[in-house]
């Protein structure tokens, strides 16, 4: 099965459904994040600014439980990954962009109770969510590969 997002985009589709989602990150391209939120890649821990859900076709891993108002009642996993310029900080604020790059990874699906995620795609209904996470859990049931197909 593929689920399909295009960047911007704040539909999400799956097998002729439609799914309202949405992708905001704070960040220093839209100047919504302050220099002392500090941010880390993962899974190496490098301070960076957060970016969107990377175009490309991803694996999808099998929904885990999540009980946190920034995760709940699921978390999608993907294997999506994108390669991000590191910042300098002092004093537990950004200062300024490096010119090391690091490997981010760990974006998925999920609902959240805060407008903004670090990249990942936002559910906007935990209803919708249980849906899809219910949908996928029937493909891997049967053996079939999910994929996010991101453009």
């Amino acid at each position: 099965m593929n689920i399909t997002w295009k960047q911007g985009s704040s539909e999400l589709w799956y097998n002729g459904i439609m799914i309202p989602c949405s992708c905001n990150v704070r960040n220093e391209l839209n100047g919504l994040r302050g220099m002392h939120e500090i941010t880390r890649t993962m899974p190496n821990g490098k301070p960076y600014m957060p970016r969107i859900f990377p175009i490309g076709t991803w694996k999808v891993g099998m929904p885990i439980p999540k009980y946190s108002a920034e995760m709940a009642p699921y978390f999608i996993p993907t294997n999506a990954f994108q390669v991000v310029p590191i910042w300098n900080t002092m004093l537990g604020s950004y200062t300024s962009m490096s010119d090391e790059m690091d490997k981010d990874e760990a974006y998925g699906l999920h609902f959240s109770e805060y407008k903004n995620t670090l990249g990942c795609i936002k559910i906007r209904n935990t209803v919708d969510l249980i849906e899809l996470v219910h949908v996928i859990q029937d493909c891997f049931k049967r053996k079939d590969e999910v994929y996010v197909i991101v453009s």
